[in-house]
């Protein structure tokens, strides 16, 4: 006989257990790139830099023109509170990445 074991399934498409207590991030006052402050935070693997710097060539050739770059201390850890805070008070939109 073989011994029992028990293996849980996790599908990525399932049900998200969300704090019911959160709301949607407020809209911008506008729409026009020229307007809107973009943070790139990356996440300090290899090569995430050439990704970015595609990204924000990109997005200035649509008209946007305000740009801030954050960086995670090492990928294995959250973005600490405080460069979340100043992203969320200075930017309109977030870029975030992982490279090798």
């Amino acid at each position: 006989m073989f011994p029992s074991v028990h293996m849980s399934v996790l599908s990525p498409a399932g049900v998200a257990d969300l704090d019911p207590g959160l709301k949607a991030a407020p809209r911008v006052d506008s729409l026009d790139p020229a307007s809107l402050q973009v943070a790139f935070l990356g996440n300090a693997k290899p090569n995430i830099d050439h990704v970015f710097a595609g990204t924000q060539e990109k997005l200035q050739e649509r008209g946007f023109l305000n740009f801030r770059s954050f960086a995670k201390a090492t990928p294995a850890r959250p973005a600490p509170d405080d460069i979340i805070d100043e992203i969320v008070k200075t930017c309109s939109l977030a870029v975030v990445g992982s490279c090798d």
